[in-house]
């Protein structure tokens, strides 16, 4: 049983782990994303980009409900491009639009295609991407693997229940004379089925901690490797302090559940008994 119960641990700890994950990414997506504008002002041959980017920047923060529009700078592009195109680039060599950083003010009712059918006519080349578009696609994927996870951990506590119920039955089988005999002598139920459950108990505990105690081994190394990957939207595999105590205390919920079970288990059998 200890085995057992380890490698479902490991692997209900492992759900778990990709559950606060994903629920962290989601947040973070939502903090970074929500209400921001990327407003592109295209290059175009005979024009001035930095005075269509600037008008662009004065007619942007005139709109009712833009918090902020602030025009990127060199420096900024340099650092948004470095990851495809390598530090030091040349921007003068690469058809680099005007970039517009929008802020939106919370609750404000600001239509990205109002806006651009509205400064388009006046700015060539305008362009805008509404974040929260791909933004909820994006949630929505992280969801429905939010939602997955969870479910694998309902499966593996659902096989873990029936793994204690098969054990107990066992015990109760192979000990079923010495229980009978006890009975005779005025045992209580409760009292046979402390017993299995102590040991139940003790059994889940120690192999709980070892699967939780590899679980939180991968989940050190999944974050040292993906540590070293520059990728805006890459998950972070580190936990708060937060979720290092939940991860801590699987162990202890998983030799509580399969405690109750046993005793569950034994009291239902020693009712049938004579």
């Amino acid at each position: 049983m200890p085995w057992i119960t380890a490698v479902m641990t490991f692997l209900g700890a492992l759900a778990l782990a990709g559950a606060l994950i994903t629920a962290d990414l989601i947040r973070d997506w939502r903090d970074q994303a929500s209400g921001r504008w990327t407003v592109q002002i295209a290059a175009a041959a005979g024009t001035d980009l930095r005075q269509r980017t600037d008008r662009a920047t004065r007619l942007l923060r005139a709109i009712p409900g833009v918090a902020r529009a602030r025009a990127l700078d060199s420096a900024e592009v340099q650092a948004l491009l470095a990851p495809w195109f390598g530090a030091g680039i040349d921007l003068d060599q690469l058809p680099v639009p005007g970039l517009i950083d929008v802020q939106i003010e919370p609750g404000a009712a600001v239509d990205a295609g109002t806006v651009r059918a509205e400064l388009g006519p006046r700015i060539p080349g305008l362009s805008i991407d509404d974040h929260g578009r791909w933004l909820d696609r994006l949630v929505t994927l992280a969801r429905t693997t939010l939602w997955l996870a969870l479910g694998i951990v309902a499966v593996v506590l659902g096989a873990l229940v029936a793994v204690v119920v098969f054990a107990t039955r066992a015990g109760l089988t192979a000990h079923h004379d010495a229980i009978e005999l006890m009975h005779l002598v005025g045992a209580r139920d409760r009292h046979i089925a402390a017993e299995f459950q102590r040991h139940a108990l003790v059994q889940a505990l120690f192999g709980a901690a070892g699967g939780a105690l590899a679980a939180g081994l991968a989940v050190v190394l999944l974050g040292h490797i993906s540590s070293g990957l520059d990728a805006a939207l890459m998950p972070r595999f580190g936990f708060g302090p937060g979720a290092w105590l939940g991860l801590a205390l699987v162990p202890m919920a998983v030799a509580a559940l399969a405690a109750v079970t046993a005793r569950w288990t034994v009291l239902r059998r020693l009712k049938d008994m004579p």
